[in-house]
């Protein structure tokens, strides 16, 4: 636990309470030569006049390329504040790389932009040929409607010309077969009766007239009253054939509305497109006007926990005042523990809990978030084959083993329960392992989560060995669904999200990385965001399934009621019917702080006394009141 480290700097010495910079002497040589070069380098390249911002770039860039090489020689054959102009080229080497990223960044959105006018143009006259295929058509349609009331007319004319014939026909057949009769009839008499006379015939003569007459009145009104009427035949055929234009003119109504929302797709994503690039531009103006030189955060790599390769992984991408925030972060709050030197000694008391059983000062070796971080870490993994025995017993026992120095082991379980007694308001998992330390909390409700995150971790790499191209994020949602059966939607998609800012995948990327997903760091699973998500839903969850619990037995209105152990099972069965018998003594040994007795025989306690212990256990749910099963974690 000893903190203090020897710095080594090249060209330094001290003397008392004086520094004194020993330079070395200056090989006049290898300068000339560097000069030289550079001038030379500089004659031969080729000055472009160009006003052309690309041209321009790339005339710096080669300027730069020769300046680059000449201080790299200058780094090779000089000893004096080599780290310093080592450091100094690192800077501007970010610096540039920056400058690059940006340049391709607008790039490429210029091209998209390019291919986005592309597709609207085309679709442009996509619209515009469909539109006048759709006149074209219109055109035709009313033509076909102009033809066949045309052809209405015709028809009813040949119709009503037809009629007239037959009627004229008829009529001519019926005063045909009549005279027939008449002359008939008149061959008969004129054998045995004289001849009548011509009155007679005149008479007859004006009867036939007057049955004319009413004949032709007859036809006029049957005429006028059919003259709208059009063969059934040519009725058929018009009707198919109107059926058959007013189908394809709907099919391409609805292809000329898939394009045009094709279109305004398209206008959206170049709009969206085009306010990014504004948006980009904006930042990039005032970055330039504003923008001040960053400070040189590598030298805090040294004084991180981790060294140089963790202070870059976990510093890629922040501001400074970012930084600025994960050094404070890193180094520890600054308490009333960071002004003491020396811990002093709680003594041999009985009521002293062992591990903490020292006499004497214990040094204080102000313990950062990280370590602290990985000392619970470590000690949970230990502690996972001894779940039989207290976590102060476990302790005693750990620092035993890792320690034969009593003062070492009182270093660290001091410098442990102050760097605890700091965070307990601040970290839920350095809460949660105090509670369990003081045995107010039951150590549970950590290896519930662990056994949640290697179920999960299990299920995912078995869909990995199944599908040998990956996993996508859809099938990653089918993963959880399946070992989760009773989460919700929303909390299925809050645990992909958590797993997207992990994995910090763009908007557009939808593969999944499950090893690097599922990679635990020396500060535990749980501090991942996957697993904080992970342990605040089952936080939720219990507090829901709490709630029904002190509903079911009588509300919080009776805080001094006694529950007896059979009002407690009631209360489980009714609440979760598939709880079984080994889930619910758990609890209730739990809940009553009875390890060993028999159930009928432990006494009553209050509500309020209830309430604490249900939360502090680890009290879950089994299945849905009328459902499915839930995936039941045993220890």
């Amino acid at each position: 636990m000893n903190k203090m480290d020897q710095t080594k700097t090249h060209g330094i010495s001290e003397m008392g309470n004086q520094t004194k910079i020993l330079y070395p002497k200056h090989n006049a040589k290898f300068l000339v030569e560097i000069e030289r070069k550079i001038k030379t380098n500089l004659l031969l390249l080729k000055k472009d006049d160009s006003k052309l911002l690309s041209d321009k770039i790339i005339f710096v860039d080669d300027v730069l390329k020769i300046y680059r090489d000449a201080f790299d020689g200058l780094l090779n054959n000089v000893t004096t504040f080599k780290n310093l102009l080592f450091d100094i080229k690192i800077a501007y080497e970010n610096s540039l790389n920056i400058r690059d990223e940006i340049i391709r960044l607008n790039s490429s959105l210029l091209r998209a932009m390019s291919l986005d006018k592309e597709r609207k143009n085309l679709l442009a006259e996509e619209k515009e040929q469909l539109e006048r295929r759709i006149a074209d058509l219109e055109v035709e349609i009313k033509f076909i409607k102009n033809k066949n009331h045309k052809l209405e007319n015709e028809s009813f004319s040949n119709h009503q010309a037809l009629s007239i014939e037959k009627d004229a026909r008829y009529t001519l057949l019926v005063e045909n077969v009549k005279l027939k009769k008449e002359i008939k009839k008149f061959s008969s008499e004129r054998c045995y009766e004289k001849p009548k006379d011509s009155v007679v015939l005149q008479i007859a003569l004006e009867q036939c007239r007057k049955d004319l007459t009413t004949v032709v009145q007859k036809y006029n009104d049957a005429v006028e009253k059919y003259s709208d009427s059009i063969p059934k035949k040519d009725y058929e055929v018009l009707e198919t054939e109107q059926f058959d234009m007013t189908r394809k003119h709907n099919e391409l109504l609805k292809q000329l509305s898939e394009l045009t929302e094709k279109h305004q797709k398209v206008l959206d994503d170049r709009k969206s497109l085009k306010d990014e690039i504004e948006e980009l531009n904006e930042k990039l103006t005032e970055l330039e006007e504003t923008g001040t030189p960053r400070p040189e955060w590598e030298i805090c790599a040294k004084y991180i926990g981790g060294g140089v390769g963790r202070w870059k992984q976990i510093t890629k991408g922040l501001t400074s005042k970012q930084n600025l925030q994960l050094v404070l972060s890193e180094l520890g709050p600054t308490t009333e523990r960071d002004n003491v030197e020396y811990f002093k000694g709680l003594g041999f008391d009985p009521i002293i809990p062992e591990y903490l059983q020292y006499e004497g000062p214990v040094k204080n070796h102000r313990l950062s978030k990280r370590e602290l971080y990985i000392l619970i870490n470590d000690i949970w993994k230990a502690k996972i084959n001894d779940k039989g025995i207290s976590m102060q017993d476990f302790l005693k026992k750990y620092f035993l083993e890792l320690h034969e120095q009593p003062i070492t082991r009182a270093e660290w379980a001091y410098n442990l329960y102050n760097a605890c007694k700091e965070l307990l308001d601040d970290d839920e998992q350095v809460k949660l392992f105090w509670g369990v330390l003081n045995g107010s909390h039951s150590q549970d409700i950590y290896y519930y989560l662990k056994a949640d995150w290697d179920t999960l971790r299990k299920n995912t790499l078995d869909a990995i060995k199944m599908n040998e191209t990956g996993i996508n994020i859809a099938e990653f949602e089918k993963i959880i669904k399946t070992t989760y059966a009773m989460k919700s939607d929303v909390e299925i998609q809050n645990i992909i999200e958590a797993a997207k800012k992990q994995l910090k995948l763009k908007l557009n990327s939808l593969d999944i990385d499950v090893i690097k997903l599922f990679t635990e760091s020396e500060e535990g699973f749980h501090r991942t965001d996957l697993g904080k998500e992970l342990y605040r839903q089952r936080q939720i969850s219990q507090e829901k399934y709490i709630k029904e619990i002190i509903v079911q037995l009588g509300g919080r209105k009776n805080l001094n009621k006694l529950i007896s152990v059979e009002s407690l099972k009631r209360a489980f069965v009714i609440i979760d019917p598939h709880i079984d018998h080994i889930i619910m003594e758990l609890n209730i040994r739990w809940i009553f702080s009875d390890k060993t007795s028999d159930l009928n025989m432990i006494y009553p306690i209050t509500l309020r006394t209830l309430i604490s212990k249900l939360s502090t256990g680890n009290i879950q749910r089994v299945g849905l009141k009328h459902g499915k099963f839930s995936r039941v974690t045993r220890y």
